[in-house]
């Protein structure tokens, strides 16, 4: 997916002018391009059970409390929607919505007793988290990090409902290169010669700043390929968290052969459920649903949605 298709689409228009095709049709087809880049979310179906939609979030009606959400009788939850992040929520071969998040999602509306819609009309992870701060969303299960910049704005429960490590795909040799010695570890990366790529509006910049505070962190907007920042040369390494740099490995055999996959020692990454602040009802609620489910660990998660294909 191509994270700037206004500016594709302008540069096709002029050199199509160029090669002497007519004013009126190339305009008309650039419009055309320009309105379908607008439609930028792709939040896939419901299995009938929950709405799906990627409209503009509105402020949602009476309290943040859940008394608020079973008045209304709809739980409200924001989640990533540029792109799918396998294994916790991504569309099917039969288009359907589903993964770990997904599944989450609809115990915590089953849970509560309502009904459950999700809206994939944010363009980051944060975003999610912002708009619950904003009440236009009950709660955001995205793939989503407990951090200490995000409880300024909104509230977690008291455990992660998983909590993987951090991971970073490295070229070795141009790393080395870079700070002319070998790289032995995560640490040896932290020197200001060295560019980490990590997503934009993730977590990983708090991370950055926290593991490799000398070196130079450098945000991307994911497209198709998530590792397109280290493949194409752009950046030294890559920072994820461990499931979803597993998952783009085993999607990408050949990744192995020219990068290395280097864990961080001592790297936590909470895996949570952002909820607004003062609602202490629906903190419980939530907290309660998460204590039925089974333990989640990384391994676990990646067998269950990334080995079975749904």
């Amino acid at each position: 997916m191509n994270a700037n298709p206004k500016k594709r689409n302008l540069r096709a228009m002029f050199s199509a002018l160029k090669r002497g095709m007519p004013a009126v049709f190339v305009v008309c087809f650039f419009l055309a391009t320009v309105a379908w880049a607008e439609d930028k979310y792709f939040p896939g179906k419901s299995d009938g059970t929950f709405t799906v939609t990627a409209d503009a979030p509105k402020k949602l009606e009476g309290g943040r409390d859940l008394p608020a959400i079973k008045e209304r009788g709809t739980l409200v939850v924001a989640m990533y929607g540029l792109e799918d992040d396998a294994p916790f929520f991504f569309v099917n071969d039969d288009g359907v919505l589903v993964g770990l998040d997904v599944d989450i999602a609809k115990d915590v509306a089953q849970a509560i007793g309502v009904k459950l819609e999700i809206n994939r009309s944010f363009d980051d992870y944060s975003a999610t988290a912002e708009a619950v701060a904003a009440g236009l969303a009950d709660i955001a299960i995205s793939d989503l990090s407990d951090t200490e910049k995000r409880r300024e704005i909104v509230d977690f429960p008291k455990e992660p409902y998983v909590t993987a490590r951090l991971a970073v795909l490295v070229d070795l040799k141009r790393a080395a290169e870079a700070i002319g010695e070998e790289i032995e570890g995560a640490s040896d990366l932290n020197d200001p010669k060295i560019k980490i790529a990590f997503e934009k509006g993730s977590s990983y910049a708090e991370d950055i700043e926290d593991y490799f505070p000398k070196a130079t962190g450098m945000p991307y907007v994911p497209g198709k390929n998530r590792l397109e920042p280290i493949t194409s040369n752009a950046a030294h390494a890559l920072l994820q968290g461990e499931i979803s740099m597993a998952k783009d490995i085993a999607e990408n055999p050949g990744i192995v052969d020219r990068f290395t996959q280097i864990m961080v020692r001592g790297s936590e990454d909470p895996i949570s459920i952002a909820m607004p602040k003062e609602t202490p009802e629906l903190k419980k609620a939530i907290e309660d649903a998460l204590e039925k489910m089974d333990d989640l660990t990384p391994s676990a998660i990646q067998k269950k949605y990334l080995s079975s294909k749904q």
